[in-house]
């Protein structure tokens, strides 16, 4: 049998993958390099995610995230600046393109954006998101994690995803 920090690791490991399937192909990080740096980013709170894997799994996943959207943040800033360099008016556009990879590093700023105005309003609607979506949890173990019923945290997904949607509308309109 495993001891709970090998199965942690391979569940954590497992979590990383399925993160990265959603991200565009190409991408400059791997699903190994997004595991070790959310895993040394949290390695003093190993101790605790013995006692409590699934808050830390839900932190775990969190901390991906964030990891995924400096990453995009910094992709980002990179193709702004090339604007101010001496480029050729005519390859402008495709360096811009190859940098942000058809707008997806923009996309996760924008839903990064919106799940923080999720949280501010609806913050167990912002964990429901978080542990779905990022963490890859199932609905039933998102009720176990956040101690509320299971048809509730479906009713929070279903919301929180309409919201959203609306909420990247307006960044995407400019009204916010």
């Amino acid at each position: 049998m495993n001891s709970p920090s090998s199965e942690l690791y391979r569940e954590l490991r497992s979590l990383a993958k399925f993160l990265m399937k959603s991200e565009r192909r190409g991408h400059t990080l791997t699903p190994t390099d997004l595991f070790h740096e959310a895993y040394f980013r949290l390695n003093p709170f190993l101790s605790v995610a013995q006692r409590d894997i699934g808050e830390f799994r839900g932190l775990f996943a969190v901390t991906m995230r964030r990891l995924l959207v400096e990453h995009a943040r910094k992709r980002a800033r990179r193709a702004r600046m090339l604007h101010l360099l001496a480029i050729p008016a005519d390859q402008i556009q495709t360096v811009l393109e190859s940098q942000t990879s058809n707008g997806l590093a923009d996309r996760l700023l924008e839903l990064d954006l919106a799940l923080q105005r999720l949280a501010e309003v609806y913050p167990v609607h912002a964990k429901v998101v978080e542990l779905k979506y990022f963490g890859g949890l199932t609905v039933h173990q998102c009720a176990d994690q956040l101690e509320i019923g299971p048809a509730t945290v479906q009713r929070y997904w279903q919301f929180a995803r309409a919201w959203i949607g609306r909420e990247m509308e307006k960044i995407d309109d400019g009204k916010r």
